[in-house]
């Protein structure tokens, strides 16, 4: 009598476990359903406000303020007019970055078309000129194409826009971008 009394209490307890298990297993599946797709929207949203803001600045403060154009004569210049074209751009893209109070723009690099760097704006002297571990440089050079996104660099991971500038008839190196990751905790 007591043995029935006991496999019927293990039944009950038994059928209870699973219904509660497993609709406690939903439950958790859909909550965690619901958090990744709001992570993904948020990352979506800020890898699109990275690239936005980076092709702006290359739109209207790179090309408005001529620092494309000489950057592009910088490569056929001789070395004195080369130096003096590369401290003229120095001081305005360090002057104008350490400004800039959202720090989107953490730092523009600029690369010649035979993949040696003319420009850094973020401590030559501390990073080097060393390309060769840097994929998106890499492709940039060979395909001529933007590529954007999160690229490890020698001392640190950061989002890098790549824009490779070419005409019809010459390729004229490369301009990275980079944002510091800091910029997507905000979102």
């Amino acid at each position: 009598h007591y043995i029935v009394i006991f496999l019927l209490f293990c039944l009950i307890e038994g059928i209870l476990y699973i219904f509660y298990y497993d609709r406690t297993k939903n439950e958790i599946n859909d909550q965690v359903n619901i958090n990744l797709e709001e992570i993904e929207k948020i990352y979506n949203s800020a890898i699109k406000q990275a690239n936005t803001s980076s092709n702006n600045f290359y739109y209207y403060y790179l090309q408005k303020n001529k620092i494309i154009e000489n950057f592009i004569n910088a490569y056929y210049a001789d070395t004195q007019e080369r130096n003096s074209i590369r401290k003229q751009l120095q001081n305005i893209l360090i002057n104008d970055i350490t400004k800039n109070e959202k720090k989107r723009i953490k730092a523009v690099n600029f690369i010649f078309p035979d993949n040696t760097v003319f420009l850094r704006s973020d401590f030559p002297e501390k990073y080097g000129d060393n390309l060769s571990h840097r994929q998106m440089i890499a492709l940039a050079n060979q395909n001529k194409l933007r590529y954007s996104g999160f690229d490890v660099g020698l001392t640190e991971v950061s989002y890098r826009y790549v824009i490779p500038l070419h005409d019809q008839y010459n390729f004229n190196g490369i301009i990275e971008l980079k944002i510091s990751v800091d910029f997507f905790f905000d979102y």
